[in-house]
């Protein structure tokens, strides 16, 4: 698996959202990295796989406020890496798995490079924080995917909901399944045509569009993804 591809590939999916300059630069800084990585490799100068750390470092705090921006909905500029970490770990925005790649960066890659500063890394260590970095970054791009097709689907719900809730009440009343087939079908109706000239679309886009259009046009029933 080629793991900026797949960065790559990640952030193209989300258009022109607002975090996407911001994660571009993550990705530069993971590309970045791995020259470093290669410069070390090949020419023997042991002083590019700290360089490599160092890029990721930056690739690590880029995420972590790209992810702030969208699943807290505030601007990160101004607040201090430590403070988003905290309100994110506080605020169980991220799922287990992606909490424990923040706290296993954090403490075994970020915190000792930044404090110590007659740290060295090696070969090993460079190649392990990078692929580290660029796993923590994808998922913090499923989650940011899936609350941006979440928005979307909700504020598209929010257009129509005066058109549809008349046959919604209809199916209601018919019994569970007619109103969950009926959320589906005009689910569908719309989401399609969106993703008909656009690249496929991807999990954690459904599984976002569906929870945020469920919860907008039926905030009655309990949607857990």
């Amino acid at each position: 698996m080629d793991l900026v591809d797949t960065l790559r590939n990640k952030i193209q999916v989300l258009g022109n959202e607002e975090c996407v300059p911001g994660l571009k630069a993550v990705l530069l800084h993971i590309e970045t990295a791995f020259q470093h990585l290669s410069r070390g490799q090949e020419q023997g100068e042991d002083t590019a796989f700290t360089d490599s750390i160092y890029r990721t470092n930056q690739a690590f705090e880029g995420s972590v406020k790209e992810a702030y921006r969208v699943l807290a909905g505030k601007d990160p500029d101004r607040k201090k890496p430590f403070e988003i970490e905290r309100y994110l770990e506080k605020a169980s925005v991220f799922r287990p798995r992606v909490l424990s790649q923040l706290t296993t960066y954090r403490t075994e890659w970020r915190n000792p490079s930044a404090h110590d500063y007659k740290l060295n890394f090696d070969e090993s260590e460079a190649f392990l924080a990078i692929v580290s970095v660029s796993a923590f970054s994808c998922l913090l791009l499923d989650q940011i995917t899936e609350r941006v097709a979440f928005n979307a689907a909700q504020a598209e719900a929010e257009r129509e909901l005066q058109a549809a809730i008349e046959a919604i009440q209809a199916a209601k009343h018919a019994g569970l399944l007619d109103w969950v087939a009926e959320l589906f079908a005009r689910f569908l109706s719309h989401s399609t045509e969106d993703y008909k000239s656009g690249p496929a679309l991807r999990e954690a886009q459904l599984i976002g569009g569906v929870s945020g259009y469920m919860s907008t046009v039926s905030p009655e029933l309990v949607v857990r993804s």
